[in-house]
């Protein structure tokens, strides 16, 4: 916990650019709620966890905002570490097989990366924790009802370790009622928030992100194959091997259905997210993983031992991967260059489509940014919910956005794979005339000038558009 917590403070900034959604979301909420980068958007818009943006915006009254999300990704970390150290103990694990699936919770893979990431991560791990913790509780409901708003799939290990409490107290009409109020009492504030602010009462970011990048029309076949490259790549290695023995235990059986409606759910309409920003969400799995483990080490055995080793071997052999990505800049670095060229070069009053719509918004608070991803520009989301998820080409639905917005400008991140690269293409297929006003340098956001069919572009005298390397 120290070593994460020297890394945390250490690096200037914020790893992700979804990180910086939230401190934009957090200065917007605490000017009022509306958002005067996105035009139509509020604080809650793209805000995937209500708990952890209100949590940060709270401190924000006394420091500033960046300060505020590490000292919040902190007390996250010390809940989760606090979490598995209760969750071991209650199990009977031994003194060493504590100490190794502590180390192994905090430091496997990348881990170290996600837990200070600067999002709702570690919020995320450490609530599910905490629901396998005090499932016995009386107290439980009030942790259910708040899961889905620290992050909206923890409502698929919401609702069996719920189902669990009112099982036990079957029999109790009152406890019955009691269990529901407490559970209600817990949602009902975040429900209102959402609501307030957004029109809807939950998040409306995995919906945008299902319809932006349309994998629901990938085969089974494909499916599989990112399953498969998940379980190998995440770097859990011989963590998958506990699966079986939650089985043994409640909370395990609880953990098991939320394994499957979650992963199952994600296979179907977005398989792809679960490699986002190096298994991201996949990290909320490692909890359910290392209670597999518990129980297992919970009977004592004489191939303990070696399994043990294995397990901290794999944890040190692994966990450099995580801190070493967590300390790279470049990415931020990239995001830190576009800016300065937007705020030097373009008009305060253009109009700019973006993808990556965090670091742009919390570093250019006076110009008018639309997010084509949809997460907040709720109007993107509208044409790639008509468009782009039906036939997984986005065309039609970029074409549409920049017209709507009349746009004059584009952000694209210059990826060797030409995902992102490929919304500068989309425009120029539907006859939108692009030019760079930077060299096209591979991992740098290139800033376009882009005008529309019919319209001449007059000669800016900058560089030509040459990919440099």
């Amino acid at each position: 916990m120290l070593i994460l917590a020297i890394l945390l403070f250490a690096r200037p900034g914020l790893p992700l650019d979804d990180a910086y959604i939230t401190l934009h979301n957090a200065r917007a909420l605490l000017a009022g709620g509306t958002d005067p980068v996105y035009a139509g958007s509020t604080a809650l818009t793209g805000a995937t966890s209500a708990v952890h943006l209100v949590l940060i915006a709270i401190l924000g009254l006394a420091m500033p905002l960046e300060l505020a999300s590490k000292f919040v990704t902190l007390a996250a970390i010390l809940l989760y570490a606090a979490g598995l150290i209760v969750l071991l103990r209650r199990l009977q694990c031994p003194p060493a097989a504590r100490a190794i699936l502590l180390i192994t919770g905090l430091m496997v893979g990348y881990m170290p990366y996600h837990l200070l990431n600067g999002l709702e991560s570690g919020l995320a791990v450490a609530a599910i924790v905490w629901g396998l913790v005090l499932i016995d509780s009386k107290w439980l409901p009030l942790l259910c009802g708040t899961m889905p708003f620290v992050r909206p799939e923890l409502a698929f290990l919401a609702a069996p370790l719920f189902f669990y409490r009112c099982w036990l107290d079957r029999r109790d009409l009152r406890r019955l009622v009691v269990n529901g109020a407490l559970a209600l009492a817990a949602a009902s504030p975040w429900l209102i928030l959402y609501t307030v602010y957004t029109g809807w009462p939950i998040p409306n970011t995995g919906g945008a992100k299902v319809a932006f990048f349309a994998e629901a029309t990938l085969g089974w076949r494909a499916r599989w194959e990112i399953l498969l490259g998940v379980v190998i790549s995440c770097l859990f290695g011989p963590l998958w091997l506990s699966i079986p023995a939650l089985a043994r235990r409640p909370a395990g059986l609880g953990a098991l259905v939320f394994l499957i409606c979650w992963i199952g759910l994600t296979a179907l309409v977005f398989p792809g997210g679960l490699h986002h920003n190096w298994f991201r969400y996949v990290s909320m799995i490692l909890p359910v993983l290392l209670l597999g483990w518990a129980i297992i080490f919970a009977r004592k055995a004489a191939w303990h031992p070696p399994l043990l080793a294995l397990l901290l071997g794999w944890t040190l052999f692994t966990g450099a991967t995580g801190v070493r990505i967590y300390l790279d800049r470049s990415h931020t670095e990239a995001l830190d260059r576009a800016a300065q060229s937007i705020d030097t070069k373009l008009p305060r009053d253009s109009v700019i489509l973006v993808h990556d719509a965090g670091y742009l918004a919390w570093a250019l608070p006076g110009h008018r940014l639309v997010d084509v991803v949809g997460l907040k520009s709720a109007e993107s989301m509208t044409w790639h919910r008509r468009y782009t998820a039906q036939t997984g080409n986005r065309d039609v639905a970029l074409n549409g956005i920049a017209n709507g917005a009349k746009a004059q400008y584009l952000v694209a991140l210059a990826d060797p794979p030409r995902f992102w690269g490929g919304l500068a293409l989309a425009l120029k297929r539907s006859g939108w005339t692009l030019q760079p006003l930077s060299p096209v340098k591979d991992y740098e956001y290139v800033v376009y000038r882009i005008d529309p069919p019919g319209r001449t572009v007059p000669d800016t005298g900058n560089v030509a558009p040459q990919r440099a390397r």
